[in-house]
């Protein structure tokens, strides 16, 4: 159990790692404090017995971990106004394009450990990926592998790889969210009640994900054992290649890793 825990940034994500940390026991909200331009960004983590401060610099100051979760643009604001009391502290950043050495440049004497969460936290399913930190203790970064175990499973990747991972993991619940409203639609389309074509389509991934976490068989030979010759799926399959399916996949994932670097610092 972490033993106390600072918060700068109440959004989405941040919440759903909370959510995470204090429905698993990892933490208790006594032991933890937020901070937010908004009061009512923390209300709901205040009325389970979360600590709330407007100043940054003393939410710091009550935990040797500190979340980062403010957006990238606002970062180097809050990294000046923190930086006075940031020496060994434990600084974990989920902000999309900003490197760990742009936060140390900002903060002398904090450690720094950035990672990429994605939404589906939300639900404990969360996929997150954490970059390498040799210069980090040991033990602080335990701490900040801790912060997002129990929403999910984590990986760790080197920092060179932190901006296209945000096309595999950060940005991608996405394209899953997309595909399942066209299968909706086409269901709706066919006489099919769009609330159920959306229930089998979301069904028939979370069971695909589950088959490919296996292990047992690769992508490639799931579609082969899927796709008879002639048949159905792979009449799909041909359609979709004609179109330049896996073409259009894989630009929208190169944007994506530009767009994170485009962002960054």
């Amino acid at each position: 159990m972490l033993s106390s825990l600072t918060v700068l940034g109440v959004g989405h994500m941040a919440s759903a790692i909370l959510r995470s940390l204090l429905d698993a026991r990892a933490l208790e909200p006594q032991a933890l404090t937020l901070c937010d331009l908004s009061a009512d960004a923390a209300s709901a983590f205040v009325s389970r017995g979360a600590v709330y401060t407007a100043d940054p610099a003393e939410a710091v100051r009550r935990s040797p971990l500190v979340l980062l979760a403010v957006r990238p643009a606002q970062l180097p604001e809050l990294l000046d106004r923190i930086a006075p009391v940031c020496a060994g502290k434990t600084l974990v950043s989920i902000a999309a394009g900003v490197s760990s050495g742009f936060i140390r440049s900002r903060v002398p004497g904090a450690h720094v450990v950035r990672v990429m969460p994605n939404a589906t936290m939300l639900v404990g399913r969360g996929a997150i990926a954490i970059a390498e930190a040799p210069g980090v203790p040991a033990d602080a970064f335990a701490d900040a592998v801790s912060l997002f175990s129990a929403g999910g499973i984590t990986e760790i990747i080197p920092e060179s790889a932190m901006n296209a991972v945000v096309s595999v993991n950060g940005s991608s619940p996405a394209y899953f969210y997309r595909m399942a409203a066209v299968m909706a639609d086409f269901a709706a389309e066919n006489g099919i009640d769009p609330a159920v074509g959306l229930k089998l389509a979301a069904k028939t991934m979370e069971g695909a994900a589950a088959v490919l976490l296996s292990g047992e068989k690769t992508p490639e030979e799931l579609v082969r054992m899927v796709a008879t010759p002639g048949g159905t799926t792979q009449a799909a399959l041909d359609a979709m290649t004609e179109r330049h399916f896996d073409e259009a996949l894989r630009a929208g994932l190169d944007a994506c890793a530009v767009r994170s670097a485009e962002l960054g610092r």
